[in-house]
């Protein structure tokens, strides 16, 4: 079954190797035209805190130094702004600076701002936004998958082995560094993400990139934040809530199904959950011998968390029958 997962799975960047820090500013996308209205605009100190005009794409003054994380705070329609450019003076951006733009699918940066550079993964329909010398990444992810890593051996920008950096995406900031692994090949992990004034530690670092898996980043209508890390039926899922609700797989006692998550209509929190025996499936040309077609194959519904437990409330099941159907083959 086609779903729009959201792979959270900080939730892809291209890393790369260490030694080669070929400089972003190469693959710069092309500036798009944008009207650039700064009579509203209020300078302090070199720093731009407020923004007061009404459009869907904004350039902040080449005078500005500092973009602060009261940036545009006092915007009217936030959520229509869909790209900012920053000006070539712009040395240093807060994690929190584009809160509040939850349309926001690119920030860019001209060739003569030293300090940022910015591009675009095409195949994985996001863009980035990287200090150059400063460890921060800031991540725009598709709206409807919230891919934002997947199994590459790039990245964006590389700081070094061990350097603790901030990967800023959805409104939540993940903690990742890289490391060498087992194999002498470099990786990332991730350790914790925040949201507002909410931190969620993880069990253990996840690895943020490698292998089979498929990072997701979700950003709820109820402004709650799922990570997930997917490999087959298999995910590893934190989700912290604007509240400071925290949940994992390993604590919501799901034991009769694979779950994962994805994004409904109006950024909806969804789940499907499918049957350990099945999970294997899509290794199969047909239905194996012996399966009951009238089985349930998968469960999909509304998913919450409410008092620290995760709440799923099913609106649509699946049989092996059914399954095969889609897949065109009798079951």
């Amino acid at each position: 079954m086609k779903r729009n997962y959201a792979y959270v799975a900080v939730m892809s960047c291209v890393i790369l190797l260490v030694g080669s820090l070929a400089g972003c500013q190469n693959t710069v996308q092309q500036e798009p035209k944008v009207e650039q209205v700064q009579e509203s605009t209020r300078i302090d100190s070199g720093m731009l805190v407020t923004y007061d005009g009404e459009n869907t794409e904004l350039t902040v003054s080449d005078t500005v130094t500092k973009v602060d994380a009261d940036l545009f705070k006092e915007t009217k329609s936030p959520e229509e702004v869909t790209h900012i450019v920053l000006g070539a003076g712009v040395e240093e951006i807060s994690p929190t600076a584009f809160d509040g733009f939850t349309e926001l699918r690119s920030v860019t940066v001209p060739k003569e701002n030293k300090n940022f550079c910015s591009f675009t993964d095409d195949a994985r329909n996001c863009t980035y936004l990287c200090g150059v010398d400063k460890p921060i990444i800031f991540c725009f992810p598709g709206k409807e998958s919230g891919i934002v890593m997947t199994g590459s051996t790039d990245a964006p920008y590389f700081y070094g082995l061990g350097t603790s950096v901030d990967f800023v995406c959805n409104g939540a900031v993940f903690t990742i560094q890289a490391e060498k692994d087992y194999d002498d090949a470099i990786r990332w992990y991730c350790s914790s993400m925040r949201h507002g004034e909410h931190t969620l530690a993880f069990r253990a670092d996840e690895e943020f990139q490698g292998g089979n898996y498929e990072v997701n980043i979700l950003r709820t209508a109820s402004d709650d934040i799922v990570f997930q890390r997917k490999s087959g039926c298999s995910a590893d899922v934190y989700i912290l809530t604007s509240s400071g609700d925290r949940v994992d797989s390993d604590s919501w006692g799901v034991n009769d199904g694979a779950l994962s998550f994805y994004l409904g209509e109006d950024s909806e929190l969804r789940y499907e959950k499918i049957g350990y025996d099945y999970c294997d499936f899509e290794q199969y040309e047909s239905c194996p011998d012996g399966i009951d077609g009238n089985a349930t194959y998968s469960e999909e519904g509304v998913a919450s968390v409410a008092n620290g437990k995760l709440v799923l409330t099913a609106d649509k099941t699946c049989t092996v029958s059914d399954y095969w159907n889609m897949r065109g083959t009798n079951g």
